[in-house]
């Protein structure tokens, strides 16, 4: 539970909604190649297919785009075969 709701706290900070005293999520030490494969697990459950490319991508995108070739074999490995078919349009 805890990385998803610090994935959740760093996209807040990142977007601007949430503000802190100084710096940045840039400073949080977070091991993108640990959590990302566990939330996109978690996605695949919940998500439609559409909505679980998009947010897997977008989640590459965000937090892990000077490392997302290593990604997308984890999003289609967590997803079902309707959403790893939205992902290979992508």
């Amino acid at each position: 539970m805890i990385p998803f709701v610090g994935l959740y706290i760093i996209s807040l900070v990142q977007g601007g909604k949430m503000k802190a005293d100084e710096g940045g999520s840039y400073e949080v030490h977070v091991e993108w190649d640990k959590v990302l494969p566990l939330w996109f697990h978690s996605l695949a459950i919940m998500a439609a297919p559409e909505e679980y490319a998009r947010e897997a991508v977008a989640a590459i995108d965000d937090f892990a785009h000077h490392d997302r070739e290593r990604y997308p074999k984890m999003t289609r490995s967590a997803g079902n075969r309707e959403q790893r078919a939205v992902l290979e349009e992508l």
